[in-house]
């Protein structure tokens, strides 16, 4: 029958083991205390439905009791809170499986504290369960919250303030829901689902939401996780969505993305062709250890950071942010894009890309449906990963605004692609260059320049270069500066050279090493800063030509043609076996060439 509680009240068969059990509805004003030993404990009726009980405590951990009893609570409360004070129930000795909640509701004013052995706790009650607090902690230690033994109920926790602690992480058994808002407090919660168990994740917090486990949502229509508020990843976590029929989306909103911040911490999040939102900063106050991305398709708006660890983005990549920084720290964190990279609108986005000394490799095409304003990589003194770039930058029809790729101490540059075409300056710089791509075309408009700064560039025997700044037409006065030498790949295949500045000047270092025809253009002139080698290629420069270093051009055969005049203080030789030797113009009439030999 029904329990009144009169004063406080305490049942304890500890000494016996004997079962405890209460068939009808327990109200009063006080403190009810059960402790059984191993004996069962099961109240069946609504706890505090008509007068709200001042504490409840059950084989509680937080009494010192050590009872293995089983325990099997219905109701607390119901649209008024049951308890007014702590309900405290369940210690590490409660059995697995022996812990029952077959109610649909459990609400207290005071916090909720349930614990048992690891997987002690479950609901099994119909349809949804759910936990209430007025600004209080709910806490279950020990054990998983399992929300269902037989399939059926989801849980919702709502504490107005209070902390939600779940360290061991919510289970299920048949697509069950969990949604926790807990307003200002915070949540730290383990791992969540497995398999089918889980369908939709929701967790609500101003303050932060702690991940120190995997969420795996299930095959079933509907399923997602929806992450609504500042997110600290504590070890390894996992977001998976990917299913084999249902993907679910991720959201984390607009919402920050940190480390816990011992050393371990990596986030890997997997949605197939669910959508994936992500408006924060990742990384931004404490730098994750590793950031790893597989979706059909990711929206970028913010920075994300790591603590010298990997960053793998295997999705095509939309950047939405003004400015975005992908930054993987100082050390050997490798920066990985495995599909394209656009931004969200033409020329108002900016990227920026750092790996301290890991590579940076972007295997899709750069600003091909939507260009950059400005797009960088590795520009930053310090940063010396070598980079590979397997697709393209800009497309035929429109190129990616300003880019700086790599400074002086980058190891290397590999371009892969065939069109690299900007809508403002390019700057290439590294200790050396591979060209590896069908036909590279590196191409600039609005005055700009094209740098090749430090390293020698070598072609493969695919790879015909064409450097040009002409792409808006007449009047172009860009520029084409390349400050090492260019040379094939020593097969005996010839690939060739062909530079246009338009009515921009042209700067050249040596060419060497199975290279064909080399034509050079510029009406602002012509800089020979070495000595060009042709396997049997002609040579055409094409306007005014100064000598900035002593050169000589041979050509095994191929001819030499000059279209304007030659001057500078230096020593020029040109030597083309059996091929003609044309020049046009005037030979050091501005300025005197120290030796001259044809």
């Amino acid at each position: 029958g029904a329990l009144t509680l009169a004063g406080a009240v305490t049942l304890d068969t500890d000494s016996g083991n004997g079962p405890i059990s209460v068939t009808g509805a327990v109200d009063g004003v006080n403190n009810l205390t059960i402790s059984s030993g191993s004996g069962a404990v099961e109240i069946s009726g609504t706890i505090g439905n008509s007068n709200a009980l001042a504490a409840l405590t059950i084989n509680a951990a937080s009494a010192s009791n050590t009872s293995s009893g089983t325990i099997k609570i219905s109701n607390i409360g119901g649209a008024s809170a049951g308890v007014t004070g702590a309900t405290n129930i369940g210690n590490l000795n409660t059995p697995n499986d022996g812990f029952e909640m077959d109610g649909s509701t459990y609400n207290t004013d005071g916090s909720q504290t349930y614990t048992a052995a690891i997987n002690g706790i479950f609901l099994d009650g119909s349809g949804t369960t759910t936990f209430t607090t007025s600004g209080d902690d709910f806490t279950v230690t020990g054990s998983r919250f399992d929300l269902s033994k037989d399939g059926e109920p989801s849980g919702v926790i709502n504490t107005a303030g209070g902390n939600v602690s779940l360290a061991q992480g919510v289970r299920g058994h048949a697509n069950n829901d969990i949604t926790i808002n807990a307003g200002s407090g915070t949540i730290s919660v383990g791992e969540i689902g497995a398999a089918n168990e889980i369908n939709t994740v929701s967790l609500t917090s101003s303050t932060s939401i702690t991940l120190g486990g995997s969420i795996t949502t299930s095959d079933q229509t509907g399923n997602s996780v929806t992450l609504a508020g500042p997110v600290i990843i504590n070890g390894t976590v996992e977001i998976d969505t990917d299913n084999d029929s249902n993907d679910g989306a991720i959201d984390f909103s607009t919402n920050t993305i940190n480390a816990e911040g011992n050393g371990t911490d990596r986030l890997t999040v997997t949605s197939g062709g669910g959508t994936i939102t992500m408006g924060g900063v990742v990384g931004g106050a404490a730098p994750l250890d590793r950031f790893i991305v597989n979706a059909d398709a990711l929206t970028i708006a913010a920075d994300i950071t790591t603590d010298n660890g990997l960053i793998d983005i295997n999705a095509p990549v939309t950047i939405s942010g003004t400015t975005v920084a992908i930054n993987s720290g100082s050390g050997t964190g490798n920066i990985e894009f495995s599909s394209t990279i656009d931004a969200s609108e033409i020329r108002t986005k900016n990227l920026d890309i750092l790996s301290g000394t890991g590579t940076v490799t972007i295997s899709g095409n750069v600003g091909a449906s939507a260009r950059f304003q400005t797009f960088d990589i590795n520009n930053v003194s310090g940063n010396t990963g070598a980079i590979t770039l397997s697709g393209d930058i800009g497309a035929s029809t429109g190129g990616s605004g300003s880019i700086a790729i790599g400074n002086s101490s980058v190891g290397s540059i590999t371009f892969a692609g065939d069109v690299y075409k900007t809508t403002s300056s390019a700057t290439y710089d590294a200790a050396a260059f591979v060209m590896s791509g069908t036909d590279p075309i590196f191409s600039a408009n609005e005055s700009d320049t094209i740098r090749f700064n430090t390293g020698n560039i070598t072609l493969a025997t695919v790879s015909d270069l064409t450097i040009r700044t002409t792409d808006t037409g007449a009047g172009d006065s860009s520029a084409i500066i390349v400050q090492g030498d260019i040379a094939g790949t020593s097969d005996g295949s010839t690939t060739t050279v062909t530079m246009d500045a338009g009515t921009g000047t042209v700067a050249v270092a040596g060419m060497g090493t199975d290279i064909g025809n080399v034509t050079l253009d510029g009406s602002g002139g012509i800089t020979l800063n070495g000595s060009i080698t042709t396997s049997g290629g002609n040579i055409d420069i094409n306007d005014a030509t100064t000598l900035g270093a002593d050169s000589t051009l041979t050509t095994a055969n191929g001819t030499v043609d000059f279209a304007s005049t030659i001057d500078g203080a230096k020593n020029f030789d040109i030597s083309s076996g059996s091929g003609s030797v044309n020049i046009v113009g005037d030979i050091g009439a501005g300025t005197a060439l120290t030796t001259l030999d044809i």
